[in-house]
């Protein structure tokens, strides 16, 4: 099976330098996150390792716009973090998450708008940049 080829730039290279990824810093089009293809694609699989990559929210809503037709066991998928890992304990640590994601298969009779009620207290709250 052929590897999917990344289209879209890597972090920093869509402008050819490096941004800042602290808190106060954000944008939909050149934040970086945590990606791969496929439920096995990690630097530490036994077969075929490959180094992570990184895709934007912007690569996100144009898949929205014209989804892949893949099998998920090789679709792209993402962890809303800069931190280039899928070892959830280093995440916990390290990881700066930039969107908050929940994977709902059975939402016991909650509505969509039940659910962004619940999601309400963790919403980022921006503050003013420090000086």
């Amino acid at each position: 099976m052929n590897d999917p080829k990344r289209e879209t730039p890597a972090a920093g290279q869509h402008t050819g330098e490096a941004f800042d990824t602290t808190p106060d810093y954000y944008s939909t089009v050149a934040q970086s996150f945590c990606s791969g293809y496929g439920q096995h694609h990690s630097p530490n699989a036994d077969n075929n390792p490959r180094p992570l990559i990184t895709c934007t929210l912007s690569d996100i809503e144009a898949m929205l716009i014209e989804p892949p037709s893949l099998a998920k066991s090789s679709a792209q998928w993402f962890i809303p973090s800069t931190m280039l890992s899928r070892v959830h304990a280093e995440q916990r640590v390290d990881g700066a998450f930039w969107a908050l994601w929940a994977d709902i298969d059975e939402p016991n009779g909650l509505t969509l708008r039940d659910l962004v009620q619940a999601a309400e207290p963790f919403r980022f709250q921006r503050s003013a940049p420090v000086a």
